[in-house]
């Protein structure tokens, strides 16, 4: 039975497959079983003795998935995994996060990714026309809201620490750092409209106790914003 497992594993066939769900997953649905990048992947996988590190090298140190930046659709379950990697306190309590479950759940329930909830042995969509609809576009802005408001008791959200992403002392320097933190760009005219809403200007102090609640509106509009849908 092992010997058969191990044939199998090893068989150029499975290497091909292997090759392109994974190029799929991280380059994008247009990719092709007989792509180059493809072959490339899978010959390194078979001389590598099967190693999936070997063959994620390969791929993601492409031509193909660097041109492929900003154009794959995050699923729902990793658009909230990188929400939470924002602005979530860097200490992480591992026995809180796992009695919290129903956390992970009521972030991507409606979004149609829940954890294990796929009936089908071939897991969850991995094609960028699966998450994107007006409905699911919806459910990420909530999920923005949800997740920025303390929605979720899976970690809490140290405002100081996210008062510091810049050294600076104005609204707008925080601003500046944060589209950088979380890979958005926004132009000047529309930072401005932003900011006239919470009453300030690209030169209001910064101060702790009065820009939170700023802060956490502006934060739900920059996750909110169509570059943070992609990665």
């Amino acid at each position: 039975g092992v010997s058969f497992i191990e044939h199998l594993a090893r068989h150029p066939t499975t290497a091909r497959r292997l090759a392109h769900k994974l190029a799929v997953r991280f380059i994008g649905a247009h990719v092709q079983r007989d792509d180059a990048v493809v072959d490339a992947a899978a010959q390194v996988y078979l001389t590598s003795g099967t190693s999936i590190r070997a063959t994620l090298r390969s791929l993601l140190t492409s031509d193909e998935f660097a041109a492929s930046a900003n154009r794959r659709i995050r699923r729902p379950l990793e658009l909230f995994a990188s929400k939470v990697r924002a602005v979530a306190n860097p200490t992480w309590n591992g026995a809180a996060g796992r009695e919290a479950r129903g956390g992970r759940g009521g972030a991507t329930d409606g979004r149609n990714q829940v954890p294990h909830w796929w009936p089908d042995p071939d897991g969850y969509p991995d094609r960028d026309a699966n998450w994107v609809s007006v409905g699911s576009m919806i459910g990420r802005w909530n999920m923005a809201t949800w997740v920025i408001h303390g929605g979720s008791n899976l970690f809490t959200t140290d405002w100081t620490g996210v008062r510091n992403w810049t050294t600076g002392t104005t609204i707008g320097e925080w601003f500046a750092a944060a589209c950088t933190r979380l890979g958005v760009t926004v132009p000047a005219a529309a930072r401005d409209r932003m900011l006239d809403q919470l009453y300030r200007t690209v030169d209001s102090p910064l101060t702790q106790t009065g820009n939170r609640w700023a802060m956490e509106r502006l934060l739900v509009q920059l996750l909110q914003a169509p570059d943070y849908q992609t990665r």
